[in-house]
């Protein structure tokens, strides 16, 4: 069945949660060519990285073309009879990684011409904040120890550790972690933003627990945020590849 779907679909994702039939069907059947190309594409669907295996595989040039092509296949309707919940749940998983990948492609130029105007907009506020290569001059190989906080649900856990160690590392912290540290009296070193929009405004509310740390910002962020800050201790870093 595979073998004839591949002849008439550009590319087949095949999802199976007992890989002995993967296996079993390999043994019988040559496949080699078709998974070399991504023309056939196996996934193990009770994987636990499974998110970002599909997303990975749809951001490949050659599949992204195709994506708004998708459709789920039923083979029989024995596994829509006892699977339908998986059926829905891996097709809505599928659905949502072609959007990702069609919006960070984003074939309409809309996001290029849009952080271009916004770092045309950033221009007097770089100039004006702490040159970026004056920090690498002046902090380069001074510290041993780097610590690197970012959003998510472990960093709870972490921060009693990280409190009882902040005074032994340099932090650099993403913007979405600044109101957890901050809770715990930590004070990082580096607090970064990279948002195009300006709805991380609301993680430099609280600018008098900012004034310690250097806040490094993209040169195409948001103006809002520039504006907002307007800080002696800003940063704005010109990066050395295309908005």
């Amino acid at each position: 069945l595979i073998k004839n779907l591949s002849k008439h679909c550009k590319h087949l994702f095949v999802f199976e949660s007992e890989i002995e039939l993967f296996i079993l069907a390999l043994s019988t059947i040559d496949l080699s060519e078709e998974l070399k190309v991504y023309k056939v594409v196996l996934f193990d669907c009770v994987a636990k990285d499974l998110e970002i295996q599909i997303a990975m595989i749809f951001d490949q040039q050659s599949i992204l073309e195709y994506l708004s092509l998708y459709e789920m296949f039923i083979s029989s309707h024995y596994y829509l009879k006892y699977y339908e919940t998986s059926i829905l749940s891996l097709n809505e998983l599928c659905i949502k990684s072609a959007s990702v990948a069609i919006r960070n492609a984003d074939i309409t130029c809309f996001l290029p011409l849009l952080t271009h105007g916004q770092f045309l907009q950033n221009i007097p506020s770089m100039l004006e904040s702490i040159p970026f290569q004056r920090i690498l001059s002046q902090r380069k190989n001074k510290f041993d120890n780097t610590i690197v906080v970012s959003a998510g649900p472990s960093l709870t856990k972490q921060l009693p550790l990280l409190k009882a160690y902040q005074d032994k590392a340099v932090i650099f912290c993403a913007d979405g972690a600044l109101s957890m540290l901050e809770k715990e009296g930590i004070v990082p070193d580096y607090v970064t933003n990279l948002d195009f929009t300006d709805l991380a405004m609301k993680f430099f509310q609280n600018k008098e627990n900012l004034k310690q740390s250097i806040i490094a910002l993209e040169c195409a962020t948001h103006p809002n945020i520039v504006r907002s800050l307007n800080a002696e201790n800003c940063m704005i870093v010109l990066r050395n590849k295309a908005l």
